[in-house]
């Protein structure tokens, strides 16, 4: 085996020189690596999307973040350890010597397993198929040897209980969390926060190394070709031999060209994230709005509540025709908790069933504007930052990028 590899190598090399084979290793890591970061930018951009919720507050097709006790009827038991858990990842590995000596350890069993299981807040459930989930954050057992140090086990595992925070798909029975379309089921035992961060962490890398590794690969490409096809010297090219000044601007050129694009593409696509989180404020908020007339005959249907009330409730669906944009609805905000101020005075409306079925849509939905708005912020301010900071701010202003205002509550 080593000897065919031997003979590859070496008719590589009468091919082309070593540079430009290392050169294409290194473009197409860089090409790798800036896809992961790209699909890693469409996932984060999607948990970001789903804003944190109660469980009572759901609605079907919501997607959102639940945080809560793990809560389980029949937990499973990590094999060996003995552990009370909802999932699990079991590992056996044995001690082996390699052909030159080394040891090292070989797995030599591997079992998952996983049982349905709820996430309870103050307000209620929600429940979580683990099969049908990924698992962040899980703890680990360590390892545990036994005989005589040639063997050891281990596990990783979500206990039960245990705090944990999920993001899915609400059923269309409003009783588990799913993936759905586009929208992934995460488990994880961090914070949302804690768990956003680490993702927009691990971007940060991939999308770095990248950015690093591509001038690298250009640059050992373009080397190769001109050392295998004897590119004429360079004037005035110093110390450098003539095949390197090729090389160099070759790979300068091609490199400038690529970011060009990269850097109009990234515009392009924060310009339509910013675009997308407004409308679906806007969507929010005419749903929000839509509910409000039925409110309004709730409350007009209860002929004992004073005057003021009434014009107050007329004057609510009045204002909601008209406020359906995001940063045009402070006066439905106002008259809405006015409204739930005024059920505490009145036992017979706070009894209604239909008024407390519509107050906790509107609830559900102010929880999610409220989230909408400060997610639309963060957009706004990530386009505002490739906008003015060098050197996208070039292309910006190249192409004529518009610039969007922050909401202001």
């Amino acid at each position: 085996m080593g000897k065919l590899i031997g003979e590859i190598a070496d008719l590589m090399l009468r091919v082309m020189p070593a540079p430009f084979w290392l050169g294409i290793a290194g473009f197409a890591a860089a090409v790798v690596l800036l896809a992961l970061a790209a699909r890693a930018d469409r996932r984060n951009w999607i948990v970001e999307r789903a804003p944190p919720m109660l469980t009572h507050l759901l609605n079907s097709r919501d997607d959102a973040w639940v945080s809560g006790q793990v809560e389980c009827r029949e937990p499973l038991l990590v094999p060996s350890f003995g552990i009370a858990c909802v999932y699990f990842v079991y590992t056996e590995e044995e001690k082996r010597r390699g052909s030159k000596g080394q040891t090292y350890w070989a797995n030599t069993h591997t079992s998952r397993l996983w049982t349905l299981f709820d996430v309870a807040d103050a307000s209620g459930r929600v429940g979580i198929d683990a099969g049908r989930a990924e698992f962040d954050g899980l703890v680990s057992t360590g390892y545990e040897y036994y005989a005589a140090g040639s063997r050891r086990r281990s596990a990783r595992y979500v206990p039960c209980p245990a705090l944990v925070a999920a993001v899915g798909s609400v059923s269309d029975d409003r009783r588990c969390l799913e993936p759905f379309l586009n929208i992934p089921l995460i488990v994880t035992l961090r914070t949302r926060k804690e768990y956003i961060r680490a993702r927009e962490r691990k971007e940060g890398v991939l999308r770095w190394a990248g950015g690093v590794l591509l001038p690298a690969g250009l640059f050992g490409l373009f080397l190769g070709v001109s050392q295998k096809f004897d590119i004429p010297p360079a004037p005035e090219s110093g110390s450098m031999t003539p095949a390197t000044v090729a090389a160099l601007a070759a790979a300068a050129v091609v490199f400038v060209g690529w970011w060009i694009g990269y850097a109009y593409n990234q515009l392009v696509t924060c310009r339509q994230r910013v675009e997308n989180a407004a409308r679906l404020v806007d969507v929010d908020l005419k749903n929000r709005n839509d509910l409000i007339p039925a409110l309004v005959e709730v409350v007009q249907g209860y002929q004992s509540l004073e005057r003021a009330v009434q014009e107050g409730v007329a004057k609510l669906r009045a204002q909601a025709r008209d406020s359906a944009r995001i940063g045009h609805d402070a006066a439905v905000r106002d008259g809405l908790k006015a409204l739930w101020a005024v059920q505490e005075r009145y036992p017979e409306l706070k009894a209604s069933e239909s008024f407390t079925a519509l107050q906790h849509q509107l609830a559900a939905l102010e929880e999610k504007i409220a989230h909408g708005r400060q997610f639309y912020n963060d957009c706004v301010t990530e386009y505002f930052n490739l906008h003015t900071t060098l050197p996208t701010s070039l292309v910006a202003r190249a192409f004529r990028f518009p610039v969007f205002p922050l909401f202001e509550a």
